[in-house]
């Protein structure tokens, strides 16, 4: 589809390990679009579970792309990859073409 909306099931970042690294200190410190009539937040990217997700604005005046999302992972890490899930069921609404990613270990200017 050739819209401005945006979803992603999960997101998993791999650390040097080669494992996941553990969600539960994560928050969400920015998003710059979430449909929140249907409880679609950006901390549904990290909840574990591949049936709920993160989508951008869906009715009204759409938030334009591109879209951010910041999360603080609550500790320093060292990261080796991610991966992420688009949504999971048979719709294509939300499905996106390019990702960038960017880690730090400041904070980003918000």
């Amino acid at each position: 589809l050739n819209d401005s909306v945006a979803t992603i099931a999960e997101l998993v970042i791999i650390g040097e390990d080669n494992k996941p690294i553990s969600t539960i200190n994560w928050n969400v410190l920015y998003a710059d679009s979430e449909n929140l009539p249907a409880s679609q937040t950006a901390d549904r990217l990290f909840d574990n579970q591949e049936t709920v997700m993160w989508q951008t604005k869906t009715k009204g005046s759409k938030d334009p792309y591109p879209h951010s999302v910041v999360i603080d992972l609550g500790e320093n890490v060292s990261i080796k990859g991610f991966r992420l899930l688009p949504r999971v069921d048979k719709s294509k609404q939300g499905m996106i073409k390019d990702y960038k990613v960017y880690f730090q270990s400041v904070p980003f200017k918000l």
